[in-house]
C-alpha cells in the first residue's frame, strides 16, 4: 500500500487488517466461482420462487432443518427414479426374504411392494419359465424398452421374440410393453417367493 494511503487510513482511524488473514487469489477465485454458481441456481429458481423474504427472516437452525428436509426429499426422488423393478430385485437378493416371512415378522418396507405386486398380477393369467436366468430377464427388459419406444420389436430381434414366446399373459404371447412388464413382475415375485 502506498505511503499516502496508509497515512490517510491512519488519519481516518481505520485499522488495517492483518495481511495474513486476507484470502489468497486462489481462494478468492473459488469464492467468486461459487458465487456465480449460486447466482445461476437462484436464477433457475426465479420462476418458482415468489418471495425470498421468508428465507431471509428464517433463523439459521430452521434453515438447517429445511436443508436437511430438502436433501432427504432429493434422496427419495433419486431412489424413486431408479428402475423400481431393479430395486426390488436387489432387495430380494440382499435380504433373501419371502412374502410370508415379511407378513409374519413385519420385515422391511419392501414387503408392501411385494404384496402390491401380488394384487397387480392377480387380475391376469401369467405364465413364465420357472427358472428364468439373468439373460432371460435382460431380454425381457430390452423387449419392453423397444415396445415402449417404438410399439414393436423391429428387425433383428429374433432372440427377444424367442424370449417372449416363452411367456404368456392372459393366453397370448406378450405384444405390448405392459404385458412384458407383467411377465417381469411375475418373474420378480416368483424369485422373491422362492428365497
Amino acid at each position: 500500500m502506498p505511503h499516502g494511503r496508509a497515512e490517510q487510513a491512519q488519519r481516518s482511524a481505520y485499522v488495517l487488517p492483518n495481511l495474513e488473514w486476507l484470502p489468497t487469489e486462489t481462494a478468492l477465485g473459488a469464492m467468486f466461482a461459487r458465487g456465480s454458481q449460486l447466482r445461476s441456481i437462484l436464477a433457475a429458481a426465479a420462476d418458482a420462487v415468489v418471495d425470498w423474504a421468508l428465507m431471509d427472516a428464517m433463523p439459521a437452525d430452521a434453515q438447517q432443518h429445511l436443508h436437511q428436509a430438502v436433501t432427504a426429499e432429493l434422496e427419495w426422488l433419486r431412489s424413486a427414479q431408479q428402475p423400481w423393478l431393479a430395486a426390488i430385485r436387489t432387495s430380494c437378493a440382499t435380504h433373501r426374504f419371502s412374502t410370508m416371512a415379511l407378513v409374519r415378522d413385519g420385515g422391511p418396507p419392501e414387503r408392501e411392494q411385494i404384496l402390491a405386486l401380488r394384487g397387480q398380477l392377480a387380475a391376469h393369467s401369467i405364465h413364465v419359465p420357472e427358472h428364468a436366468n439373468a439373460a432371460f430377464a435382460a431380454n425381457l427388459e430390452q423387449a419392453r424398452a423397444k415396445l415402449t419406444v417404438r410399439g414393436k420389436l423391429g428387425a433383428f430381434t429374433g432372440e427377444l421374440r424367442q424370449t417372449l414366446d416363452q411367456c404368456q399373459v392372459d393366453g397370448s404371447v406378450p405384444a405390448t410393453a405392459e404385458a412384458v412388464l407383467l411377465c417381469q413382475l411375475q418373474i420378480q415375485l416368483t424369485s422373491c417367493d422362492t428365497r
